[in-house]
């Protein structure tokens, strides 16, 4: 039987980042996800984590189908690789 692969955690760039092109503030994210604007702050600074049922809350707040939400999770690790690109090809 095939195993099934754990999906990919939310880190704080990925919510930071597809909060951004979803065009939500810090205070909308929060109201969706029934939190404090201090917690989604927190979460994307990296100094709270993010628990499952905040990172399922985060998830569904962002209105994005499971595909979606796979694709947008693939583009900012591509983004975050360019970023970590020291122009040699290399990632530091």
């Amino acid at each position: 039987m095939p195993v099934k692969s754990k999906a990919k955690v939310l880190t704080a760039y990925d919510v930071k980042t597809i909060r951004s092109i979803l065009g939500l503030t810090k205070l909308e994210l929060a109201k969706r996800c029934g939190v404090t604007i201090e917690l989604i702050r927190r979460i994307e600074v990296g100094i709270a984590n993010l628990t499952e049922d905040v990172e399922k809350q985060v998830i569904k707040a962002f209105g994005l189908t499971n595909n979606q939400l796979n694709k947008m999770l693939e583009i900012t690790d591509e983004i975050q690789a360019i970023l970590n690109d020291n122009g040699d090809g290399h990632n530091n």
